[in-house]
């Protein structure tokens, strides 16, 4: 760390992305998928609400508190490519989704419908491929 080593008695990771990188091993496959949610200035009415809609394509929208804005996913928008390659870096998308998750999440009339996209927020996340059906 900036302030020097810490020792423990004991250290529990309790996750499985990118540990690889720390050169732990991990013996579960792992699928990394690139991502995009984008951040948004919700509207009054729902700032500093998380609302997640699973009525057909859903979407979810919640408080992202470090720059003070709200994410936005969309099941359908927000996964761009994925690949069983741990090697794989982060990546930008090639093209944003922005405009399809903002359309598409306005159908339901309580939480997008007057939100204004500020940014892009594209991570590469790791899921275990033990948790995807086909």
């Amino acid at each position: 760390t900036a302030v020097g080593t810490i020792e423990a008695g004991l250290v529990v990771n309790c996750t499985y992305a990118a540990v690889d990188s720390a050169g732990i091993g991990l013996r579960a496959r792992v699928k990394r998928e690139l991502t995009e949610m984008i951040l948004i200035e919700p509207p009054r009415e729902i700032a500093g609400l998380g609302i997640t809609v699973m009525d057909g394509p859903f979407f979810s929208t919640m408080p992202f508190p470090a720059v003070g804005l709200h994410a936005l996913s969309h099941v359908r928008y927000t996964p761009h490519w994925a690949t069983s390659d741990t090697d794989a870096r982060e990546l930008q998308p090639e093209r944003s989704n922005a405009t399809a998750m903002l359309r598409d999440s306005a159908r339901d009339k309580s939480a997008a419908t007057n939100a204004r996209w500020q940014r892009l927020h594209s991570r590469c996340i790791d899921a275990l491929l033990a948790g995807e059906s086909n």
